[in-house]
């Protein structure tokens, strides 16, 4: 799949041959309609010291099967034993430069996190209880600059993986899908079924599913690295987006 999904077929298309990041966490155990997904467009291949303490150990888990894979993943965002609260007491693959403040500010966007919010542990906290972490083409890459993403819609695995994503959104009901990288809208339309489209005067892409049936809304932001905006800032315009999508307020409730 790595040369077909190339740009120019005379270089590698920067993905990893390595099996996909398909969970982060305990999707699972969330609750149907009071939750929300949160979806990359794909992960990028970590370094070489992250490679040892996630990656290989994942790839082992993958051998042993689902099961085995699942359980290995179910823990990325539990506390470890030590002191609760505390960064260094998350799971070793923990990405807290990523998931700390994606996490933190969803929570505050939604209404769901307590005033003093702003640690790894409540981040962690959100995406164990209210947040569901997926990626659109769980197919880890070093670098995307080579690599045609609309074409692997095309591939049966990517498909297969569509369906699955498909059959959580109906099991789980989020309230709401958040796209962490607006750049990709072929793909994300292809593998959420919208039709996502600037928002009028907010800076984000959305719209709302449609082959699953539920018109769950869709908001697209730009990559959690790209934010030019304060916090602040951000929260304003989700809120502004969800009202011109006509998405109700409270989302997710007490």
């Amino acid at each position: 799949m790595d040369t077909s999904l190339a740009i120019d077929r005379r270089h590698s298309s920067g993905l990893e041959m390595s099996p996909p990041s398909i969970i982060t966490g305990d999707p699972f155990a969330l609750e149907p309609g009071r939750c929300i997904l949160v979806v990359g467009i794909n992960p990028g291949w970590p370094n070489a010291e992250m490679q040892k303490t996630d990656c290989v150990p994942a790839h082992q888990a993958w051998e042993s099967g689902f099961d085995g894979y699942r359980t290995h993943r179910r823990v990325y965002f539990q506390e470890m034993t030590g002191e609760p609260g505390r960064t260094k007491n998350a799971d070793p693959r923990y990405n807290g430069r990523h998931f700390s403040r994606l996490g933190n500010t969803l929570a505050r966007a939604l209404g769901v996190a307590h005033e003093h919010w702003d640690a790894g542990a409540n981040a962690r906290q959100f995406f164990r209880q209210r947040a569901a972490i997926l990626d659109l083409i769980p197919y880890w890459s070093r670098n995307t600059k080579n690599l045609n993403l609309a074409a692997a819609l095309q591939k049966d695995c990517i498909r297969q993986w569509c369906e699955v994503v498909s059959a959580f959104i109906r099991e789980k009901r989020p309230q709401i899908i958040v796209v962490n990288n607006r750049g990709e809208p072929v793909v994300i339309n292809g593998m959420l079924g919208c039709e996502i489209a600037p928002v009028a005067g907010v800076g984000l892409l959305g719209g709302r599913t449609g082959a699953d049936n539920l018109a769950t809304p869709v908001l697209a932001h730009p990559f959690l690295s790209r934010w030019r905006i304060t916090r602040q800032t951000y929260i304003e315009q989700f809120t502004e987006a969800l009202r011109i999508l006509g998405v109700p307020r409270p989302i997710l409730g007490p």
